[in-house]
């Protein structure tokens, strides 16, 4: 009777400490998660604007869908102590007013994971990130031109979002 009782004692103290071991992998999964939402990184003061080149060379900025030749993408990288520092491929997503999605070429190449799927990207730099605020220029290209409407541009690092922006072309 006595190791009857014993075993049933143990069997109920191994079920409380595998309820116990349940609950702190669920929080620390939790944890985990505010973490790495935590520690990606956020584009601020985004702007896109169309340009086309004068004589090759003198950059001029115009909303005309006919003359634009690249969408020239500006913003700010903020610091974030929680980030890790190194190097980041920061990706430029550009969707046209047609629903597609601009690309550096339309084989594999050019597709990146983001937010647990995949789609082109237009234009992509790697960067040094030092936890510190840097300012970024990338330019996007069209092998077919530009038409007329709106345009979304999103940047991406690390499979998250970091901020986005529209361009309107007439």
């Amino acid at each position: 009777k006595q190791l009857t009782s014993e075993r049933n004692m143990a069997v109920e103290s191994l079920q409380v400490q595998k309820n116990i071991s349940g609950e702190l992998q669920k929080k620390n999964s939790q944890l985990k998660n505010v973490v790495q939402t935590g520690s990606l990184l956020v584009a601020t003061s985004i702007t896109a604007e169309g340009v086309h080149y004068r004589f090759g060379k003198k950059e001029i900025t115009t909303d005309k869908a006919t003359r634009v030749e690249k969408i020239k993408v500006q913003f700010t990288i903020t610091a974030n102590r929680i980030a890790k520092t190194g190097n980041k491929n920061i990706y430029v997503r550009v969707l046209t007013p047609d629903g597609k999605e601009l690309s550096q070429s339309p084989d594999q190449s050019s597709i990146f994971s983001f937010e647990h799927t995949k789609g082109f990207y237009d234009a992509m730099q790697t960067i040094d990130y030092a936890n510190q605020d840097l300012s970024l220029v990338i330019y996007c290209e069209s092998s077919t031109g530009f038409i007329p409407g709106n345009y979304i541009i999103k940047l991406y690092c690390e499979g998250g979002e970091m901020g986005e922006t529209t361009l309107t072309l007439k």
